[in-house]
């Protein structure tokens, strides 16, 4: 659902490889919270940056948060990585009392690395559009690489070298992408080193 105006960018300092982690750590607490929603309509979260500016080491953080224990692989060669992410929504009990809201029980996470992609086209033809929207959780890498065949983001996340930190930008597109935003911005900034 498209929100009423583009958030303007949101920046944050990782200065260590441990607080690339904690912004991923955050956006999986994110997704906890707005795990109804993101069943309902799907989450993109579109991953762009150099070479080596942290963008799996961030979906590493978030993936191994939300319970993934086996190994996070860059999807450089493989373009897609799947995983099925078991979650509650927060303050669930197990019990149900008639009350409550149906408990979602996993999404699927793809994490796809467009870095390879010669021509947008390949988006099309490999079949990918199928994997966006209700229930699905989209991480992307180089979703520039796909051009305007990729549907819209919710969120943007650019990461930046400087020095031996990394400068991650961030903006929220749709509605569910700004709770998304602000609830990781709470979680992060709350769980800052003091």
């Amino acid at each position: 659902m498209p929100h009423p105006e583009k958030t303007l960018p949101v920046t944050r300092i990782l200065a260590s490889p441990a607080d690339t982690d904690r912004l991923g750590r955050a956006l999986a607490a994110a997704t906890r919270e707005h795990v109804q929603a993101i069943a309902q309509v799907g989450l993109q979260v579109n991953l762009s940056g150099d070479l080596g500016s942290g963008k799996t080491a961030l979906v590493r953080g978030w993936l191994r948060a939300l319970g993934i224990a086996g190994p996070v692989r860059s999807p450089t060669f493989t373009v897609l990585e799947p995983y099925a992410v078991k979650l509650e929504p927060p303050g669930a009990t197990g019990r149900p009392t008639g009350l409550e809201v149906q408990s979602v029980s996993s999404l699927d996470f793809y994490h796809f690395d467009f870095y390879r992609f010669a021509d947008p086209a390949e988006f099309s033809t490999a079949g990918f559009r199928d994997l966006f929207g209700t229930g699905h959780l989209c991480a992307i890498e180089w979703p520039e690489k796909a051009g305007e065949r990729l549907p819209g983001a919710d969120l943007a996340i650019t990461l930046q070298v400087e020095g031996d930190g990394r400068r991650a930008t961030m903006t929220a597109t749709s509605t569910l992408g700004h709770a998304c935003l602000d609830s990781a911005l709470k979680e992060f900034d709350s769980t800052a080193a003091a």
